[in-house]
C-alpha cells in the first residue's frame, strides 16, 4: 500500500540529490567572479588530464557554455546578480524536494508502525492461555509499544542508508572527479579510515541500544505486576521487596543509558579529530596542486573542498 509513496520519495531524493550538487557546483562561477573579476565555469582546466569518455567532456562543454551565455551576459555585476538568483533558485528546489521526501517518508514510517502495532494486537488474541501464563504482561506491552518505535527508526535509517545517501555521494564523487581526480584519489586513501572509527562506534552504540530495550522491558514488567498486584503485595507487607526489586531494574537501565551516552559522547570529538586530520592531508595536496603545478584554479579548489567535505 506504500509503493507509490515511496517511489515519490526516492524521485524526491533523485531530484534532491542532484540540486544539492547544483548547488555546490555553482558556488565555482561565483567565486570566480568575485576574486578573478571574469565569469567562467568549467572543470578542471586544461593542464590536467582527463580520464571522462568523449561524450561526457562534449555534454560538460556544451552545459558549461549555455550556463555562461544565460547567466554571464553584461557586465560584473549583473553577472553576479544572476549567478546569485541561480544559486538561491537552486537552493530552494533542494529544500523543496528534501522537505517532500520527509513528509512522504513519515508517512510511510508511521503507517508502518501502526499497521505492524495492529497485527501485534490482532496476534496476542490468538495466542494460547498457556503462552500468557509463562509471559510476562509487560514484556508484550513492550514489545507493542516501545519496539515497535525501534523498527520505525530502523525503516528511516534504512532508506537513508541505502537510498538517499548514496545518490548524494554518487553527485558529490562526480563533481570531485570532474573538478580533480587526484585530489579525490587522495581522499579515497585518506577518509576511508575516518568512516572505520565511525562504522565500529556505530555498532557499538547498535548493540547497547538493544540491551537498553530489554531493560527498559524489564522495568515496565515490574512496574505492571506492582501495580496489577498492589492489594497482594499490601497484604504481605512486601513493599520493601518490590521497592528493592523495581529499584535493581531501574538502576540496571540507568547503567545502560550511562554507557550508551558514554560511547556517544566520545565519538564526536574522535570523528572530528580524525576528519580533521583527513581534512588537512586533503587541503595541503590540493593547494600544491594550486599554487605549485597550476592543475586547479583556487575557485575549483574550493569548490572541490565544498563537495568532498559534504
Amino acid at each position: 500500500p506504500y509503493r507509490q509513496r515511496l517511489a515519490l520519495s526516492v524521485a524526491c531524493s533523485i531530484v534532491y540529490s542532484v540540486f544539492s550538487g547544483v548547488s555546490i557546483y555553482l558556488i565555482i562561477p561565483l567565486l570566480e567572479t568575485l576574486f578573478s573579476g571574469s565569469a567562467a565555469i568549467g572543470g578542471v582546466t586544461p593542464a590536467s588530464p582527463s580520464f571522462a569518455p568523449g561524450w561526457f567532456v562534449q555534454l560538460k562543454a556544451s552545459v558549461s557554455q549555455a550556463f555562461q551565455g544565460l547567466v554571464f551576459t553584461g557586465d560584473l555585476h549583473e553577472s553576479l546578480l544572476r549567478i546569485c538568483v541561480v544559486i538561491v533558485i537552486a537552493f530552494l528546489i533542494k529544500n523543496l524536494f528534501g522537505y517532500l521526501q520527509s513528509n512522504l517518508m513519515t508517512h510511510i514510517e508511521q503507517g508502518l508502525v501502526r499497521d505492524l502495532r495492529n497485527d501485534l494486537y490482532r496476534h496476542i488474541h490468538q495466542l494460547p492461555l498457556a503462552y500468557f501464563s509463562n509471559e510476562r504482561t509487560g514484556n508484550l506491552i513492550s514489545r507493542i509499544m516501545n519496539d515497535v518505535n525501534v523498527v520505525n527508526s530502523g525503516i528511516s535509517a534504512t532508506f537513508y542508508t541505502l537510498i538517499k545517501e548514496p545518490l548524494l555521494v554518487i553527485v558529490y564523487l562526480v563533481i570531485a572527479l570532474v573538478l580533480s581526480w587526484k585530489l579525490t584519489l587522495i581522499s579515497f586513501i585518506v577518509f576511508p579510515l575516518v568512516l572505520m572509527v565511525i562504522a565500529l562506534v556505530g555498532r557499538r552504540v547498535h548493540s547497547e541500544s538493544g540491551l537498553a530495550q530489554e531493560r527498559i522491558a524489564d522495568v515496565t514488567s515490574v512496574l505492571h505486576e506492582t501495580i496489577s498486584g498492589v492489594k497482594v503485595v499490601k497484604a504481605f507487607g512486601m513493599e520493601e521487596f518490590e521497592n528493592r526489586k523495581f529499584s535493581g531494574a531501574n538502576n540496571f537501565y540507568f547503567r545502560t543509558i550511562l554507557k550508551i551516552n558514554k560511547i556517544r559522547n566520545i565519538s564526536s570529538p574522535t570523528t572530528e579529530f580524525l576528519s580533521a586530520v583527513a581534512g588537512g592531508i586533503v587541503i595541503w595536496y590540493g593547494g600544491l596542486l594550486v599554487l605549485d603545478q597550476g592543475e586547479m584554479k583556487a575557485s575549483e579548489f574550493l569548490g572541490f573542498l565544498f563537495a568532498i567535505f559534504q
